[in-house]
């Protein structure tokens, strides 16, 4: 586990942010960027003629996992229970160092919570896609 040095939050198309981890919130790891490049293979790249021709813009994938300690029992399955739904867009936007970074559109894959453990922790693993992000100063 590691403490978070910035605060991620899902900002849905038209709603208010949810934040995901906050500030010296857990995380199991460092989140995980993985950019691709958007390609088409239009023959097939075992054809003599087969060829990848690149579309153009970049997908990030993003993955991290958080771990909530809550106080009660009752919070801890209300932790659980309270996952979002299986796919939502708008913008992912990390917030931490004096920057914000956001990632627009964004489109939350999956949130998979663990079933809460003997130690009392509720675990949520978030998938996100976006394109590269924006960054500003504050």
């Amino acid at each position: 586990m590691i403490s978070a040095a910035c605060k991620i939050e899902f900002v849905p198309a038209g709603q208010p942010a949810i934040v995901l981890v906050d500030v010296d919130g857990w995380l199991e790891a460092l989140p995980r960027f993985v950019a691709r490049q958007n390609l088409y293979e239009p023959d097939g790249i075992a054809l003599a003629d087969g060829f990848i021709k690149p579309l153009g813009g970049v997908q990030v994938d993003i993955s991290f996992t958080t771990i909530t300690e809550p106080a009660t029992a009752s919070d801890m399955w209300a932790a659980f229970l309270d996952c979002l739904p299986p796919v939502l867009t708008g913008a992912l936007v990390i917030t931490g160092g004096g920057k914000v970074t956001t990632f627009a559109p964004a489109v939350m894959t999956t949130t998979t919570p663990a079933l809460p453990g003997p130690d009392a922790t509720v675990i949520k693993r978030y998938q996100i896609q976006a394109p590269l992000p924006v960054t500003e100063g504050t």
